[in-house]
């Protein structure tokens, strides 16, 4: 028997409980709504246990999918092997490696995560075709990606279809397009809609016109015999992502089309009030809140604080300083929710700032305070050295190699030709010339390699 945390709210409990097919529910950030959705499959299932359906478990961010895969196989015992929880890429991936065969991908596509690695096919594609390459690839690819996510067309659009058709490879945005593709096949519909006896979205407000398109071809027409229950859970006002295509009315858009009904959950756990209401300033500013407003009771006051400062070098001073008291006195007391721990540790504190640039002054003033502050514009930037970079992709090499993307980024770390790279024993015989030449990296690596080639 499984453990009950807390006692849903009454709001909660109607979500968690209705039996309609088409179900919104709209929640902020900290209102339990991952909660919902978990009561709700372990109802669905345990009810069922004999069944043979699944239910897929849909949501933003690989983290979140974590959590909710971790809360479904804490709560549901072996039943939470029924459930398949990942990201909606995620899910067009693994629908596209299944069964991506019959709209002519191969057995394992490569999908092409670097915008380097995009760069590179598309300009070979277009020399090859002997057009022009554009002077700045990479806006290409911006506007690429934001066209495609909001189902419009760009430049470039049909040239990039056909040369990542050309090397067997998606991208991202590719990858949902394709698995639309794949739903319009009336057999890969009907093995989904066989397969999947309810659908749940979470971070609904995250959703791109894209994306609501696989999810629709997937849970089918409201009227299908074959209709998916499906719910949605989010909050409608905003989206943090809208500068990549997110629209949080797609919300709306689906109650309208499908007649869901709507749960408002009223009770913030988690959030403040101040911090959300600032939120709700900014997104008003910038144009994106959206959805009806309802009555919320937050469980914190929260803290927000403005300051101007005269110059990057002022700002620097005052955010270290103010990081500082805040390690050294923790947050204010009547700041917090009843119960809050005010303790506040280094790993707590994060400073954004548009670019890396704008944070150096920050930088320096934390230092100049005795810290040592970890700084990153993308994941890449934790593998500082040659060594790691390269460690990195031999291993992609080993799991992969004939992928073309890993060719070109050993050729492209190694200041060789990509034919120099095809093999885990080329990287190593390159390191040995290297190590030769007296390359410190290269020495290292050189041991390494050794090892992972015997290892192979």
């Amino acid at each position: 028997m499984t453990t009950i945390p807390y006692q849903l709210s009454a709001d909660q409990e109607a979500a968690a409980m209705s039996d309609d097919q088409a179900i919104v529910v709209v929640a902020s950030a900290g209102s339990g709504k991952t909660e919902v959705a978990a009561r709700r499959v372990e109802r669905l299932l345990s009810k069922s246990p004999d069944s043979a359906f699944r239910i897929l478990a849909l949501s933003y961010t690989v983290k979140a999918a974590d959590e909710l895969r971790e809360r479904f196989s804490t709560r549901l015992g072996d039943l939470h092997r029924r459930v398949d929880t990942t990201t909606v890429h995620g899910f067009a991936h693994d629908l596209l490696r299944q069964h991506g065969t019959r709209i002519g991908l191969p057995v394992e596509p490569e999908i092409l995560t670097r915008d380097e690695d995009r760069a590179e096919l598309l300009s070979r594609w277009l020399k090859a075709e002997g057009s022009t390459v554009p002077d700045d690839l990479l806006a290409v690819f911006r506007a690429l990606d934001l066209a495609r996510a909001r189902l419009q067309s760009a430049p470039f659009l049909n040239e990039w279809n056909e040369a990542l058709a050309s090397a067997g490879a998606l991208d991202y945005a590719s990858m949902l397009l394709r698995a639309i593709d794949l739903l319009e096949l009336p057999s890969a519909r009907r093995q989904l809609a066989r397969l999947y006896g309810h659908v749940i979205v979470d971070e609904a407000q995250n959703l791109t016109a894209a994306q609501y398109a696989l999810l629709t071809a997937l849970i089918g027409p409201l009227n299908d015999g074959q209709h998916v229950p499906a719910v949605l859970i989010g909050d409608d006002k905003q989206s943090i992502v809208s500068f990549a295509g997110a629209d949080p009315l797609l919300i709306a858009r689906f109650s309208n089309e499908y007649q869901a009904t709507r749960f408002e959950l009223h009770q913030n756990f988690r959030s403040a009030a101040q911090i959300v209401t600032l939120g709700e300033v900014v997104a008003t500013e910038l144009g994106h809140l959206r959805g009806e407003s309802h009555h919320v009771d937050y469980a914190a006051k929260g803290l927000v604080e403005h300051h101007e400062a005269a110059d990057e070098d002022d700002e620097g001073r005052f955010v270290a300083t103010w990081i500082s008291t805040l390690l050294k006195r923790g947050i204010p007391t009547e700041a917090l929710a009843p119960g809050e721990t005010s303790h506040v540790s280094q790993d707590d504190v994060a400073v954004l700032a548009r670019s890396a640039a704008a944070l150096r002054a920050t930088q320096s003033a934390l230092e100049a305070e005795g810290y040592q502050p970890a700084m990153s514009s993308s994941s890449e930037d934790w593998l500082s050295t040659l060594a790691g970079k390269v460690a990195y992709e031999v291993v992609a090499l080993m799991s992969a190699g004939s992928h073309r993307s890993t060719h070109w980024q050993l050729a492209r770390l190694m200041g060789v030709d990509e034919a120099d790279v095809r093999s885990p024993a080329d990287v190593a015989e390159g390191l040995r010339v290297e190590r030769r030449a007296g390359s410190a990296s290269a020495m290292v690596l050189a041991s390494l390699m050794a090892r992972t080639v015997a290892l192979s």
